[in-house]
């Protein structure tokens, strides 16, 4: 649930800010979390902005703008105007996964599509499960296109004590197809250990071409213990 901050600015035009939380921050954004709701009107045509975070203890608080003068406090999980819901937080960007795609906000005002069209037809993330519905003609297609060599490695990716980390690397082939959790890692596919991404990537190709939902275990920072993600083939 989201609630409307009041329509006088809070912070300057293109002015970011991040605050550790005191008490009355934190009182203030539970005043502001109970407010009331956003009203279905400023649905339309979203124009996100990432203009301020908050930390409160573990857990952050982002204001962000959907159209100039209007802003609304949101945090991991919230159900956004346009359709949109915020699926990862780490307190210096906002992950928001939109109908058909999947920006990432970031506190210097940048923008950057982190899912490729098409391969995703429905998403779903409760708790430590993330359910994906994937065209499975698509995603296999992009599996066996070269990975792209200006990707961002996830943390790790290249070498984790002195060695090769399948798991990261394995999660940087995934992470812009499938939208995994900002650097995660994937540490088993079908309940099998990852120790090599190539073999990993064709188990879960394998899979998903016998018709069968392919299964990733995956860590990730600010998370408590494994994730799982399913990447269910999409029936017609």
């Amino acid at each position: 649930m989201i609630d409307r901050v009041p329509t006088r600015r809070v912070v300057r035009p293109n002015h970011p800010f991040f605050l550790r939380c005191p008490r009355a921050w934190l009182a203030l954004a539970v005043a502001l979390w109970s407010a009331g709701s956003l009203p279905a009107s400023a649905a339309t045509n979203p124009a996100y902005r990432l203009a301020g975070v908050v930390a409160v203890g573990e857990e952050y608080i982002g204001l962000l703008e959907i159209r100039p003068g209007e802003q609304v406090l949101v945090r991991k999980g919230s159900d956004l105007p346009g359709g949109g819901k915020v699926t990862a937080f780490d307190g210096k960007t906002v992950r928001i996964a939109l109908p058909g795609q999947v920006i990432e906000l970031a506190l210097d005002g940048t923008v950057e599509a982190v899912m490729t069209p098409g391969i995703v037809v429905a998403q779903d993330n409760v708790d430590h499960v993330h359910v994906r519905n994937v065209e499975v003609d698509t995603l296999r297609a992009a599996l066996r296109e070269p990975a792209p060599g200006n990707q961002p490695q996830a943390a790790g990716a290249i070498q984790r004590r002195g060695r090769s980390d399948a798991g990261a690397e394995v999660a940087r082939r995934f992470s812009t197809l499938v939208d995994l959790p900002p650097r995660s890692r994937v540490v088993a596919v079908n309940e099998i250990p990852v120790t090599d991404a190539a073999a990993a990537i064709r188990l879960v190709d394998s899979t998903l071409a016998d018709g069968m939902p392919a299964r990733l275990n995956i860590t990730a920072p600010m998370s408590d213990g494994e994730q799982r993600v399913y990447l269910l083939p999409e029936q017609d």
